[in-house]
């Protein structure tokens, strides 16, 4: 004996039933379309920051070399100036030595003709005490006896005789030696501001070096917190 059959809807709800399979079936498409359009946009944005992360990275990285670049560069910067600054107290040194030289130079005619003004001086003043020691030597002393005055002022006279030669020179050098004497004041004068201008230039590389210590390492500093 067959089994019975189970009931069968009537018309109108099977045609309705088979609509809403149909229409069930169309939303369930249009959720999966959904789904892989937004798979695709996720994929698309994940590829976004990907990009957007390597060009951020690769303009970091040329910001580095940038910096690193300007770091040398203004290292070798410093390096020129204190080459310069070296190369200008030289040339500053050599003029000072050319001055020193031209100043003194002019003096040196008078200080060799010094030396022959005093062996004349010399010869003379020995000359004039020999002959008033050998004419004292002369003079009695014992028995009462007078001198001759006129013996005494012939030999005075001849003393004075020998010392004529020697005052000519004599007047003739003490303008140059007063010469020489103030050019000596001013050399000394000037080689005092010299020396003082020279400690002041050294402070002031000496500020100068601190200075660029300081820039180096902020720049240092600023690198690593970029980094």
């Amino acid at each position: 004996m067959a089994a019975p059959r189970p009931p069968q809807p009537h018309g109108t709800k099977l045609a309705e039933m088979k609509k809403a399979a149909v229409i069930g079936g169309r939303k369930v498409a249009g959720k999966q379309e959904d789904v892989h359009q937004l798979r695709l946009l996720d994929n698309r944005y994940v590829q976004y920051r990907f990009l957007n992360a390597r060009g951020a990275e690769a303009a970091r990285a040329k910001a580095a070399a940038a910096e690193n670049s300007l770091f040398g560069l203004a290292e070798r910067i410093a390096g020129l100036r204190e080459s310069v600054a070296d190369k200008r107290a030289e040339a500053e040194k050599i003029k000072r030595d050319q001055r020193l030289c031209s100043i003194v130079g002019g003096q040196v005619p008078y200080l060799d003709r010094w030396s022959d003004v005093e062996e004349d001086y010399s010869s003379c003043l020995t000359g004039a005490t020999s002959a008033l020691h050998n004419a004292s030597l002369r003079l009695p002393i014992i028995g009462g006896v007078r001198a001759n005055y006129e013996e005494i002022s012939e030999v005075l006279n001849s003393a004075a005789q020998l010392l004529e030669p020697a005052s000519p020179l004599v007047r003739d050098l003490l303008p140059k030696v007063e010469e020489v004497d103030g050019v000596a004041s001013k050399l000394a004068q000037i080689i005092t501001s010299e020396r003082d201008l020279i400690e002041e230039c050294g402070n002031l590389l000496n500020q100068a070096h601190h200075m660029q210590m300081r820039e180096y390492s902020l720049r240092s500093q600023l690198l690593q917190l970029r980094s």
